[in-house]
């Protein structure tokens, strides 16, 4: 928190983005530093070169250190600092949708809803209500972004197992009898949420092509023979890679599926909980997408009972990719 210390980070990313041209800067335990901090740099950084988009992000913790300070990046804190163009990792709905990183234990994507609640709150941005002024500590972490752009959403990373280990190892845990389909749609279900919820997506690299990890639950410190990228994954998971690809090419079409702001979303999007499904609708054509209106549904179990007013285009369903010719569905 020295001020010179602050001014050093700052020549640092100003002379990154000059001479290397990088794109954006991810940061470690963000939360050891103070927001007016980060507001300076993405303030600088942005005055410095205004025809380029850079993209500031990190860890709003600070892994385990106790220091707490109110003017200290955190998730409850992100409201304060719209400035600064950081957007944090939203841990709220890691935990929710996959539970703890180094157990067994259940989240939404095997079934558990205790946190549906928390899904959905994520699905819409994880936006703040309007409980006040002063950001700081809402009293829920899950709503805690002025914008969507704030909640950087995910639900593995290099930290712990890989996707495809933390459910294996719930499957083991819990005496659960699951096949490799129904481990590939697992995989499939939890970021496809991801990528059917608003704010920017981070999908850990390989867990398109059901990346593993020999079940080792943190691999820092081992070798390439546990971290690399086999190949072959692909070729045997290519009905999962193309799922990924398919809800990315899907976002990327439908700027409904991204609104930029807390105001698109709060009079655009509605979002509930029915029978444990998390449920989004879309007022989608009032914010330039071709489609007029769109219906998001998540459900855990093998079926979730619906009441749906009127006709719908099935656009992806049952764990395919999205595409034409899947029929209409109504009642």
């Amino acid at each position: 928190h020295h001020p010179m210390v602050s001014r050093y980070i700052r020549d640092s990313l100003e002379y990154w983005v000059r001479e290397y041209h990088i794109d954006g800067f991810r940061f470690d335990l963000a939360g050891v530093f103070r927001m007016e901090d980060m507001e300076a740099w993405g303030a600088h950084l942005k005055a410095t070169f205004p025809d380029r988009t850079i993209l500031l992000y990190g860890e709003p913790w600070t892994g385990g250190a106790t220091r707490h300070n109110e003017e200290d990046i955190r998730l409850g804190n992100l409201a304060a600092m719209p400035q600064s163009r950081f957007f944090g990792f939203n841990s709220e709905l890691r935990e929710a949708l996959r539970a703890g990183n180094k157990d067994g234990s259940p989240g939404y994507v095997m079934g558990h809803t205790t946190e549906a609640h928390t899904v959905m709150l994520g699905s819409r941005g994880s936006i703040r209500g309007d409980e006040g002024t002063t950001p700081y500590g809402w009293p829920d972490d899950a709503n805690f972004a002025s914008d969507p752009e704030q909640s950087l959403n995910y639900v593995s990373a290099h930290d712990d197992y890989s996707l495809r280990d933390k459910l294996q190892r719930w499957s083991d845990d819990n005496a659960v009898g699951m096949d490799r389909d129904y481990l590939a749609r697992l995989v499939s279900f939890a970021n496809g949420m991801v990528l059917t919820s608003q704010g920017p997506v981070f999908l850990h690299g390989g867990v398109e092509i059901m990346r593993e990890k020999d079940g080792e639950e943190s691999s820092w410190d081992l070798p390439d023979t546990i971290n690399q990228y086999d190949w072959q994954w692909k070729v045997d998971n290519r009905d999962v890679f193309d799922y990924y690809r398919g809800f990315i090419q899907l976002r990327r079409d439908h700027p409904a599926l991204r609104m930029r702001t807390r105001s698109d979303i709060v009079t655009h999007l509605n979002a509930w909980v029915d029978n444990d499904a998390v449920v989004q609708r879309i007022q989608s054509g009032n914010v330039g997408d071709s489609w007029s209106e769109m219906m998001i549904i998540f459900c855990p179990h093998y079926e979730c009972g619906l009441n749906l007013d009127g006709t719908w285009t099935i656009a992806a369903h049952n764990g395919l990719p999205p595409q034409s010719g899947l029929g209409t569905t109504s009642g």
